[in-house]
């Protein structure tokens, strides 16, 4: 388990400081090693952890001592939640290196390597915390590492914007995180993040369990939307994967696995609950009033990636945080996916972003048009594909509720995504050509 820790940073450190004395760095074929093994003692532990329960720990060092006596170490502890999400972002990792080669020069790559390497290090340090402290110190070096991934092409103005943005709001949304993180301490009388569940916990009440769901939504909620909001339409262009890969994985990954965590303390109080239902509503349908309204391709594909993370948000208030969490991973995939699509579209047209100026693509790129009506289905529940088990299990909960209201508003985020999707895929790939006659061919 600390390979998955301390060989992609072992591999971090020997490229930066190779570069750092003009040596040959090696640097992609390093981090490539380093992702791969790491990636593949992950899954070893994800076979043991199904077939045989096994959880993992691992002290790496003292940290903290109170008065009080209580101590608080850097730990690793990753249990099935942990090690399915480690998984899915060592992957997305070990993608972003594949697609990198030869399509960077040297110094970017040899940057690029290292901050992909300490972005999944730190990522794995916030997951498998056993308390606060170490939890918010992965997230927020991992926040750093990636804010130093898209400030790679400081060069673009509108890339630098991106950058400065996400972390002057990944900033502010600690604080309300960190009010409820108060909340717990000060309930189970110590900064410890142990395997809560509605079953153990001292759970929030009244409006006490109001102001938590409200802290919890602003921190980690809010936190979900940073990625679509300031950094992936300005960077589904550049022709690195971390960027639609990683970044948004990881950084959205943290701030789902925030929200399970501390959801058990609010998971009985039905005020609470409709709290996230109604802000992931609330945000789902604004997204995709703000998606219609678009003609960039970049910016209507982050408000449906906002309306996915706001439809995460809702699932997580009605049915509860196991499906709030499969619906992120059943999402976040076919998302990023899109995105790449997007960048190839964009590259192959010189740059040309407005769905006004598209039409007639789906002959001179038909694996880019098959591939997105493939992903879109995936994200809206097509059956058997996708997210369809989470939106056919909302379906079941509100069903059994008597809440037919609840039921219709579904139906028309799943039609309105569906009416979206459709339209965006029509004006690039449908109708005459709007481009010009030496347009790439790709696909």
């Amino acid at each position: 388990m600390v390979i998955a820790v301390l060989l992609p940073l072992i591999a971090a450190l020997y490229v930066f400081s190779a570069a750092f004395l003009k040596k040959r760095t090696f640097a992609w074929e390093i981090g490539t090693a380093a992702v791969a093994a790491a990636f593949l003692n992950i899954v070893t532990m994800a076979f043991n952890n199904y077939f045989a329960r096994t959880m993992y720990e691992a002290t790496l060092s003292p940290f903290l001592t109170t008065i009080k006596g209580d101590a608080y170490d850097w730990r690793l502890k990753l249990d099935t939640t942990e090690i399915f999400l480690t998984v899915f972002v060592f992957f997305c990792a070990l993608m972003s290196m594949l697609f990198v080669k030869d399509r960077l020069p040297q110094s970017k790559t040899n940057r690029f390597v290292v901050f992909l390497l300490g972005l999944v290090s730190c990522f794995v340090v916030a997951v498998g915390a056993d308390n606060m402290f170490q939890f918010f110190a992965g997230w927020e070096m991992s926040a750093v590492f990636a804010y130093l991934s898209v400030m790679l092409f400081h060069e673009q103005q509108t890339v630098r914007l991106a950058g400065v943005n996400f972390l002057i709001w990944h900033a502010l949304g600690d604080v309300a995180l960190f009010c409820a993180c108060f909340m717990v301490a000060g309930r189970t009388g110590g900064f410890y993040m142990t395997d809560f569940s509605a079953a153990t916990v001292d759970a929030f009440a009244g409006t006490e369990s109001v102001v938590f769901a409200v802290l919890l939504a602003a921190g980690a909620g809010a936190k979900l939307l940073l990625t679509p909001a300031n950094v992936m339409p300005q960077t589904a262009g550049i022709p690195v994967p971390v960027l639609s890969f990683v970044m948004p994985t990881a950084m959205g990954g943290l701030g789902v696995y925030a929200l399970y965590e501390f959801f058990p303390f609010v998971e009985n109080s039905p005020a609470a609950r409709a709290v996230f239902a109604a802000w992931g509503t609330a945000s789902a349908f604004a997204a995709l009033s703000g998606a219609l309204a678009r003609t960039n391709i970049k910016a209507v594909l982050m408000k449906l990636l906002s309306a996915q993370f706001g439809f995460v948000l809702a699932v997580l208030g009605i049915v509860g945080r196991d499906a709030a969490f499969c619906a992120y991973i059943a999402l976040v995939t076919p998302m990023t996916g899109l995105f790449l699509c997007a960048g190839a579209l964009v590259r192959a047209q010189n740059g040309e972003e407005e769905l006004t100026r598209m039409g007639g693509l789906r002959q001179k790129m038909p694996f880019v048009f098959w591939t997105m009506i493939l992903l879109a289905l995936c994200c809206v529940g097509f059956p058997h594909i996708g997210n369809s088990g989470v939106v056919a299990q909302t379906h079941a909960v509100m069903r059994g509720k008597g809440a037919a209201a609840g039921e219709a508003v579904l139906t028309l985020y799943s039609v309105l995504l569906a009416f979206v999707f459709a339209r965006l895929i029509a004006r690039v790939f449908a109708g005459r050509t709007k481009t010009p006659a030496n347009l790439a061919e790709i696909g």
